[in-house]
């Protein structure tokens, strides 16, 4: 999960604040600028991500063939992505400047056996201060945002807690995924009937507790939530060093690693197609 469901969570602020106008407001202009920024850098991240990915196919295909060209393409087409990436985020500068790279095809006097050789390494040296610059992007767009995914996280849970509280929905899935493990079969709306037994004080003591019970669960599966928002970003960094080992392999003279540079994009990928996902799922609700 890339993200909390932004479109959620503010609709969730609207709704907490007629049920407990005492403690929640309704989302002020800053809060709906601040989420507005989030899902701008989330679009930017995803453009970014799928053109990086884009030059690997072309990389990897330089090794094979003369893919110069393809290449070439490709890293004009990143450092756009880049550096939009970066004025979203409020740098002052863009970090990849206008200045061509050493032509990658420029393989003057070198033998024909080496030509190929010779143009996969020239790339390879132009792609690795893009990944460096994208590192980094990352690390201020995680300082950046960080703060806010919880605020979103918390927003989401206290949402369904209220609504939870109000007698709004019930938590047949919770318990459903406890009880199915071992064979037996959850039935909706049973949880009515969790504390019928018993004289009416006890059965009070057991509702009250139950409905700890249930707090808990939803406030433990939050913690997770923005555990995995954390993760998104860090994964992402670790596939970019992981790439940049393998340029760091190649330019020792050691042979193109495809398993290695296949190993981080299948984790980058995923990510673009998480990113993707909830885009979809939130314009398929407006």
């Amino acid at each position: 999960m890339i993200s909390p469901g932004l479109d959620n969570f503010l609709e969730g602020q609207y709704m907490l604040a007629a049920l407990d106008p005492a403690k929640y407001s309704a989302p002020d202009n800053n809060l709906l600028n601040n989420v507005k920024q989030i899902e701008s850098a989330l679009s930017a991240r995803a453009v970014l991500l799928g053109r990086l990915s884009q030059l690997y196919t072309s990389f990897v295909a330089l090794a094979s063939y003369d893919a110069s060209g393809q290449v070439k393409s490709g890293l004009t087409s990143l450092d756009g992505a880049i550096n939009n990436y970066a004025s979203v985020l409020g740098a002052a500068s863009p970090p990849i400047s206008s200045v061509a790279d050493t032509a990658i095809s420029d393989a003057g006097g070198i033998i024909a056996s080496e030509i190929q050789k010779h143009m996969v390494l020239k790339a390879s040296e132009a792609i690795v201060p893009r990944l460096n610059a994208i590192s980094g992007l990352l690390a201020n767009e995680n300082a950046k945002y960080a703060a806010l995914q919880d605020e979103i996280t918390r927003g989401l849970r206290d949402t369904a807690l209220v609504l939870w509280e109000h007698g709004i929905g019930a938590p047949d899935p919770i318990l459903s995924s406890q009880i199915g493990s071992f064979g037996l079969t959850y039935v909706t709306g049973s949880y009515s009937q969790a504390c019928k037994n018993g004289v009416a004080a006890a059965q009070q003591v057991c509702k009250d507790q139950f409905d700890a019970a249930i707090k808990k669960a939803v406030e433990n599966r939050a913690a997770r939530v923005a555990a995995l928002q954390a993760q998104s970003i860090t994964s992402n960094q670790a596939a970019l060093n992981g790439l940049i080992a393998a340029h760091g392999e190649l330019e020792k003279g050691k042979p193109l690693d495809l398993t290695a540079i296949t190993e981080q994009l299948t984790t980058i990928r995923g990510v673009i197609d998480d990113i993707n996902n909830a885009q979809k799922s939130n314009a398929q609700k407006k």
